[in-house]
């Protein structure tokens, strides 16, 4: 059901990854 909500929160992740930005609580 959430399909695009879930597709826009890995992407998020991934972006802030992606910066060098290493937050545990993130994952």
């Amino acid at each position: 059901m959430t399909e695009k909500l879930n597709q826009r929160k890995i992407v998020l992740i991934a972006l802030l990854k992606s910066k060098g930005i290493n937050d545990k609580r993130i994952i």
